[in-house]
């Protein structure tokens, strides 16, 4: 989703769906905008993350991978 803007340097376009940071919370994954917004969480603990995707390993060893929108992609 974008977000487009009007400011004193003129139209911006923000990209609402990059993920920032991630916090492991107990057993979920907590996923946050550039605003520090709380975007969604999943359960598991944390195996990597990049602006656009992040996976989470769960107890049985499964890496699943998810999208910046939370959306599951695929699992190894």
């Amino acid at each position: 989703m974008l977000l487009i803007t009007w400011s004193t340097f003129g139209l911006q376009t923000i990209n609402m769906n990059k993920i920032a940071f991630i916090k492991q919370d107990n057993n979920r994954v907590k996923v946050y905008n550039d605003k520090g917004t709380f975007l969604f969480a999943r359960s598991g603990a944390i195996n990597g993350y990049t602006q656009e995707s992040f996976s989470v390993k769960n107890n049985n060893g499964t890496v699943k991978q998810y999208d910046s929108k939370g959306n599951f992609k695929f699992s190894k």
